[in-house]
């Protein structure tokens, strides 16, 4: 993650707190995706998770 502040140069933050955050806020969107995307089908929550799983 690139920090950029006014009158300071960017720079990439090592916080874990932020990084973890950010981590989980990418999960969170890719499994809405996912839920979305296969909600129109139908498939079965046993399945779905036997295929991510995989």
């Amino acid at each position: 993650m690139i920090i950029t502040e006014e009158n300071s140069p960017s720079r990439i933050t090592e916080e874990e707190d932020i990084l973890r955050a950010i981590r989980s806020e990418l999960i969170e969107d890719a499994v809405e995706a996912l839920v979305v995307s296969v909600g129109g089908i139908d498939v079965p929550v046993d399945e779905l998770l036997e295929l991510v799983r995989a």
